[in-house]
């Protein structure tokens, strides 16, 4: 059983959504030369993506993914049953991109989420001093 604090949770949270948002940046900006896509720090489009909305839709998450993660660390599969729900919500937000953003953008969009997701999974439990940093998931 860990003796850390939420506060200890909720920094690797921070930490993660920092990390994950730098990555989605770099990979957004990287993106925008094979499909073409204008980079923009915001916008009015609802149906675009933008260099603003891409950092807190990273940030956000992974600072409640601390939060869940510290409510999971009594459990005896923390990091398995943190997976599956990361990944749960990686594909609801996919879905929902297809339906809302534009063409251009769905693909870059669902890497995205996944590329958050990704390091959302092993980021926040290896920055909250768990000792393990794998998922726990057996195949």
């Amino acid at each position: 059983m860990s003796k850390k604090g939420f506060g200890t949770y909720l920094a690797a949270g921070l930490w993660s959504g920092l990390l994950s948002s730098a990555a989605a940046l770099l990979l957004f900006w990287a993106f925008s030369g094979v499909w073409d896509y204008s980079v923009e720090t915001a916008g009015s489009a609802r149906d675009h993506l933008y260099l603003v909305p891409i950092v807190i839709a990273s940030l956000l998450p992974s600072l409640i993914g601390g939060a869940i993660y510290y409510g999971l660390r009594r459990s005896s599969k923390p990091q398995a049953i943190f997976t599956v729900i990361v990944l749960l919500v990686a594909v609801l937000e996919s879905v929902f991109s297809q339906v809302a953003l534009a063409e251009e953008f769905r693909m870059v969009s669902h890497i995205l989420h996944l590329v958050v997701a990704l390091i959302s999974i092993f980021a926040i439990p290896a920055f909250a001093g768990g000792k393990k940093t794998t998922t726990g998931l057996s195949m």
